[in-house]
């Protein structure tokens, strides 16, 4: 009896379900209950082992240069997100990535919560989505128990949520697109699936329409996008049983193939051409062998951090193997035997398991179509391995295991089996919580990547930038408290006060130069694993320069120049400071030299113009052009806001002529009324210094009216003695 009144609820429910739509949202006929829960319980499952990331800071891991100095970020206007979704050559194509952050920005600004917030939230979604998806393929492709389809895709989608691989997709602010990605993909797949399920007699348009829209999304998301196509075609060949069903799952690729022209147009223009962005590399020594065993090695150690995930790192040393003829690199060895091992086991697997519509291979197909872009086989890129790469593969490798355990379930006892997998999930949870915490910040991060991966010359010079910044900062907020205790102490003991800040200061300034001389032992230590590391060469350079070592800064700025120039590239930060470093030591035409590099390849980094213009004054005999380019940094600027402090520039250079042009721009400007006090004080110097004074007069007392308070007072009569006593030589003269 109590068997019958089940079945009827269960009959009841379905009813109640199709009447009411519910259906359509959760496609599952059997249990739709089972469905619903299991979809939310992913998403909190996956919400709550990654709560702990909303106290992380953002990192000088590429956050600064995709969030934090991202000027395409900070405005919503129509504009702005035109811009955003105009494909540029060389330049990786992914605006809707670009559109996120900005509408982070809008939301909550530069506060890193929020974006952690929308990163885990994204991967919530995806993992939802992936258990729907797989839900409705295994009970086409796979057949057999609905109880085991659910169970399958129950488990993988878990796997997916907690696995520690995934925490650099989720966790690192940089890598949105990721999560963007598996939330627009998965549900578009669910989509084109449930409209093209066996059991309808055509296909439903609007579903399949609705999930080619949202895969194109994921394609603007990611370049990683490329590969949705192919893994719908696998997952589409899986469930075909009839040789008439191939017709109507070709007519449901017409929206997408439609759809996806301008994504993929957009993508390889982006990562196929020539840039500075361009993700395309070439071959170690221009022999691809040296690639396919770099790539064995790669794979061994991505099967390791699948089974024993505790040594995770965000950049993994890029080691080439160097020895691609002989093959005597054991790791190379061993992953060439695991390859060839697991290459057969899937053979073996597919055929033994035919009746199984060949999902075994299927999966191994998926983990390699969606790890191909990112092999290095085909088309070299700057990474090697990746955790992030393995974000997409990962799936076809958590649904193989599933299947596998679902196998051994029916040969051993299933409720150990079951058990010890929940004790699998609970390490894998631990896992990600705890790695969660080493992108706490960019000191946490760069020790744990030094933990596991202690000559790593990128990993040392980062966390050198680590270190320069956190001393930067510490030094700032303790001078900031002492100013603060500076203010209430001034009151009842103004000398205290005064003592007590300067302490302050020097303290923190000693303290700062202490971290950063740890800062330059780690960039020196990058640059002994692997000299040719431009990026350390130019921070250790720069650090010379601050403690006005020239010589040695003017060897590592040059050098990090040299690097990047035999690649191609052009690096303005280091040809800047060592434009500087010649300028400091007394070089001019050196400079020069540098700057005129800068604003050839950038005629827009207004910066290296001025520091151009500085150079051609000290060189002496060039003064017009120093003014030439003054003045295109102000058309450039659109404004003459800087007119003021290339007035006070030439002025100190003694050309006062020049600096009086400048100083009357910057008093046309509408500028405030101190700056136009400011300007016109100085305006009557130049005067003054050229024996106009009568015109110098009428400035300065302009220039006292404006703001006539103490300063302008002390100012004025300054000037006017000296008024006065070039009167009195004037008239000696006479």
């Amino acid at each position: 009896m109590a068997k019958r009144r089940g079945k009827q609820r269960r009959k009841e429910s379905g009813a109640v379900i199709e009447a009411t739509g519910l259906g359509t949202v959760l496609p599952i006929t059997g249990h739709p209950q089972f469905a619903k829960f299991a979809t939310v319980g992913l998403f909190v499952l996956a919400c709550l082992l990654y709560l702990n990331t909303i106290g992380n800071e953002f990192t000088n891991w590429d956050d600064p240069v995709l969030i934090l100095e991202n000027r395409a970020i900070l405005s919503l206007s129509s504009e702005n997100v035109k811009e955003i979704f105009t494909p540029v050559k060389g330049v990786t194509y992914q605006p809707v990535r670009v559109l996120s952050y900005a509408i982070d920005y809008h939301l909550w600004k530069f506060k890193p919560a929020g974006y952690h917030v929308v990163n885990f939230v994204l991967h919530a979604i995806g993992s939802g989505a992936l258990f729907l998806l797989l839900l409705m393929f295994l009970n086409e492709a796979r057949g057999g128990s609905e109880k085991d389809n659910r169970m399958i895709a129950l488990c993988t989608a878990a796997l997916f949520a907690a696995h520690p691989v995934n925490v650099e997709a989720v966790t690192w602010l940089a890598s949105r697109k990721y999560g963007l990605l598996s939330a627009f993909a998965f549900s578009g797949m669910a989509m084109h699936v449930y409209g093209t399920r066996r059991q309808l007699t055509k296909i439903a348009f609007p579903w399949v329409i609705s999930g080619a829209v949202l895969m194109v999304l994921a394609m603007l998301s990611s370049p990683f996008g490329i590969v949705l196509a192919p893994l719908l075609l696998l997952m589409d060949l899986a469930r075909i049983r009839k040789r008439d069903e191939i017709r109507n799952y070709a007519l449901a690729y017409i929206p997408l193939a439609l759809l996806s022209i301008f994504p993929y147009y957009a993508i390889a223009l982006g990562l196929l051409s020539e840039g500075s962005a361009a993700a395309h590399r070439f071959h170690y020594k221009g022999d691809p062998r040296y690639t396919y065993t770099t790539v064995l090695r790669a794979l061994f150690d991505y099967a390791v951090n699948y089974v024993y995930p505790v040594n995770l790192c965000n950049k993994y040393p890029n080691a080439i193997v160097d020895r691609p003829s002989d093959m005597s690199d054991t790791k190379t060895l061993r992953a060439l035997a695991a390859t060839i091992g697991v290459l057969a086991s899937a053979v073996c697997a597919g055929f033994a398991l035919r009746k199984q519509h060949r999902l075994f291979p299927f999966c191994f197909a998926w983990a390699f179509v969606a790890w191909f872009p990112v092999s290095n086989i085909k088309v070299p890129i700057s990474t090697t391995m990746a955790d992030r790469y393995l974000y997409l593969p990962g799936i076809g490798v958590f649904l193989a295991v599933c299947l596998g355990l679902n196998w051994l379930a029916g040969r051993v006892n299933a409720r150990a089996l079951l058990g010890a997998f929940c004790v699998i999930m609970l390490i894998f949870g631990g896992l990600t919580m705890r790695r969660n915490t080493h992108w706490r910040s960019s000191i946490t991060l760069w020790e744990s990547a030094l933990k596991a991966h202690p000559k790593n010359p990128v990993g040392l010079n980062n966390y050198g930038d680590a270190l320069r910044e956190r001393g930067k900062a510490e030094a700032a907020a303790r001078i900031q408290r002492a100013q603060k205790h500076a203010v209430e102490l001034r009151t009842t003991n103004p000398k205290a006060a005064n003592e007590h800040l300067q302490a302050e200061q020097k303290a923190a300034q000693e303290e700062e130069t202490r971290i950063r001389a740890e800062a330059a032992k780690q960039y020196q230590a990058s640059l002994d694993l692997f000299e040719p590391h431009a990026e350390a060469h130019k921070n250790l350079g720069t650090y010379h320069l601050r403690v006005k070592n020239y010589e040695k800064a003017i060897h590592h700025l040059g050098r990090a120049v040299e690097i990047r120039a035999e690649k191609g590239q052009f690096f303005p930060a280091a040809l800047s400071n060592l434009g500087v470093c010649y300028i400091q030591n007394e070089n001019p035409a050196e400079a020069a030299k540098c700057f005129e590099i800068a604003v050839k390849n950038d005629p827009y980094l207004m910066d290296y113009r001025i520091n151009l213009a500085l150079a051609y004054l000290q060189m002496g005999g060039r003064v017009a052009a120093a003014v030439t380019q003054f003045k295109e940094t102000m058309r450039l600027a659109g404004n003459d806001k800087q007119a003021l402090a290339i007035g006070n520039r030439l002025r100190e250079k003694k050309h006062f002529a020049e600096a009086i042009e400048f100083y009357q721009l910057a008093v046309q400007a509408t500028p405030s009324p101190n700056e136009e006090q400011t300007a016109r004080f100085s305006n009557a110097q130049c005067l003054l210094a050229l024996g106009r004074l009568a015109e110098a007069k009428v400035e300065m007392d302009r220039a006292y009216t404006i703001q006539p308070n103490e300063h302008a007072q002390k100012f004025h009569f300054s000037l006017l003695r000296a008024y006065e006593t070039a009167m009195k030589r004037k008239q000696v003269l006479q």
